[in-house]
C-alpha cells in the first residue's frame, strides 16, 4: 500500500543547479526509451544516472541498501535509505521516498509498480542479491532489461546548461592549479600539495556555487616513480626538481566531474625528459585535431598509436585514449563501429610511461575534457599544456 512510503519532507528544496525545463527534457528522453523498448519502468541504480535524472548524487551505495531512482510514464522518484534523512528530498528533482531495510524497498517496489512486466535496469551496478530479491518481491514482473549502456551514452551529450556548468568546473580547476604550482616553488611533500589544490577548489565553489555540496573535488599530485599510476593517491614522498610530476584537479560539481591532468616539472627538465613529454603533448594535440562527428572510436586510437610507434615508443604508451567511453563502449548495443556525435563531451588521456632505468623515466600523462563540434572539436579546459608553460621556474 502506498501508506507504506516514506515521505520526509524536511527544509526546503535546494537550488538546482538546472532549470525545470532542463529536468524535464532528461526525462522525457528517458521515457522515450521507456517507449521504444516497451517498458514498464526504469530502475537506475548507477549514480551517474540517479544524479542525472534527479540531481541527487547518491551518499553512499551498498548492496542491498542503494539509492534507487524510478522512472515511470507519470513519475520519478527517489528511493533512498532511511540514513539519507531529509537531504534526498532537498537535493533532488521529483519525489522521494525513504526505505528502512530491504523488506521495506521491496514492498515500496510492490506499492509503486503493482503491474509491472518489463521493467529497465542498470545490470551491472544493480547486484545481484537485489535483482534476486526483486525478481521475488514482484509477482507480474516477467523480464529486466539493461539500459545501462544506452543510458550512459545518451549522458555524454551535453546540454547548453551542461556546457555553461563544465565552464565553471573549468574555472574552479584553474584555482586549483594556481594553488599547487604556487606550493611547487618549495619542495614539500605530495599530499600537501594535492591538499592545497584540493583547498583552493572548495573554496573557490563555496563562494561562486554556495548551493552546492563539495564532498566529491579530489586533486591528485604525483612524483618521480608514484607517477606510473593514474589515480595512485598522494603520499609523504618530498619531490625533487628535474623529475616528472604529475598534477589532476577534478572539481566535482553537481555530480559533474572535470578532471584535468598535466604533466609538470620543477625548475628544469632533461633533454630525454622534454622529447617524451613533448611527444605525449603531441599526440593530445593530434587528438583534437583528428577528433570530429562521425570518426569512430577505434580510427582515433589506430591514429594516435600510429604517433607512437613512429617515435620507437609504441610499447610504452599505456591506458585508453577515451577511458570513460571506452568503458561504456562494452554495455552498448553495437550494431557497428562507435561513432562519436557533436555534443558529446569525451576525456581525453594520453600517457606515456617510462620505467626507472630508462632515459626520460617517469609516467606523462595529458587529460583534458573535450566537446565534439559540427565540424571538429574544442577544449573545454584552459590549462595550458606542454614544456612551454609547466617548467615551473624559481
Amino acid at each position: 500500500m502506498l501508506e507504506e512510503l516514506i515521505d520526509i519532507r524536511n527544509g526546503a528544496k535546494s537550488r538546482s543547479s538546472f532549470s525545470s525545463a532542463e529536468m524535464q527534457a532528461r526525462l522525457g528522453r528517458a521515457r522515450a526509451l521507456l517507449e521504444a523498448h516497451e517498458l514498464d519502468a526504469l530502475l537506475l541504480s548507477q549514480p551517474e544516472s540517479i544524479n542525472y535524472f534527479s540531481q541527487l548524487s547518491p551518499l553512499l551505495q551498498e548492496p542491498l541498501a542503494a539509492t534507487l531512482l524510478l522512472i515511470t510514464p507519470e513519475l520519478s522518484a527517489t528511493l533512498c535509505p532511511c540514513s539519507e534523512g531529509g537531504n534526498a528530498y532537498r537535493s533532488s528533482y521529483g519525489s522521494s521516498y525513504l526505505y528502512r531495510d530491504l523488506p521495506h524497498l521491496l514492498s515500496s517496489l510492490r506499492a509503486l509498480l503493482p503491474a509491472v512486466r518489463r521493467l529497465g535496469v542498470e545490470a551491472w551496478s544493480l547486484g545481484q542479491g537485489l535483482a534476486q530479491a526483486m525478481s521475488q518481491a514482484l509477482p507480474s514482473l516477467k523480464e529486466t532489461v539493461d539500459v545501462g549502456g544506452r543510458l550512459a551514452y545518451l549522458r555524454l551529450h551535453k546540454s547548453p546548461e551542461e556546457l555553461a556548468l563544465l565552464a565553471q568546473a573549468d574555472r574552479v580547476a584553474q584555482v586549483g592549479f594556481a594553488a599547487a604550482r604556487a606550493a611547487l616553488l618549495a619542495p614539500q611533500p605530495e599530499y600537501q600539495v594535492a591538499e592545497q589544490a584540493r583547498a583552493a577548489m572548495l573554496t573557490e565553489t563555496a563562494r561562486c556555487l554556495p548551493h552546492l555540496t563539495l564532498k566529491d573535488s579530489y586533486a591528485l599530485f604525483q612524483s618521480g616513480p608514484n607517477t606510473d599510476g593514474r589515480h595512485t593517491r598522494p603520499s609523504s614522498r618530498h619531490f625533487v626538481p628535474g623529475e616528472v610530476l604529475n598534477l589532476t584537479c577534478c572539481p566535482v560539481l553537481a555530480g559533474y566531474g572535470f578532471e584535468v591532468s598535466r604533466t609538470l616539472f620543477a625548475h628544469y627538465c632533461d633533454d630525454d625528459q622534454a622529447r617524451c613529454w613533448e611527444i605525449n603533448c603531441a599526440v593530445q594535440q593530434q587528438a583534437l585535431s583528428l577528433i570530429c562527428p562521425g570518426l569512430a572510436v577505434a580510427e582515433l586510437g589506430q591514429a594516435l598509436d600510429a604517433i607512437y610507434q613512429r617515435c620507437g615508443l609504441g610499447e610504452r604508451r599505456i591506458e585508453p585514449y577515451l577511458p570513460r567511453l571506452q568503458l561504456l563502449m562494452p554495455s552498448l548495443p553495437q550494431t557497428g563501429p562507435v561513432l562519436l556525435e557533436a555534443g558529446m563531451v569525451l576525456t581525453l588521456t594520453t600517457a606515456l610511461l617510462l620505467p626507472e632505468g630508462l632515459p626520460g623515466a617517469g609516467g606523462y600523462r595529458e587529460t583534458s575534457q573535450i566537446l565534439v563540434t559540427a565540424d571538429g572539436a574544442c577544449r573545454l579546459d584552459s590549462q595550458p599544456i606542454g614544456p612551454a608553460s609547466q617548467i615551473l621556474r624559481p
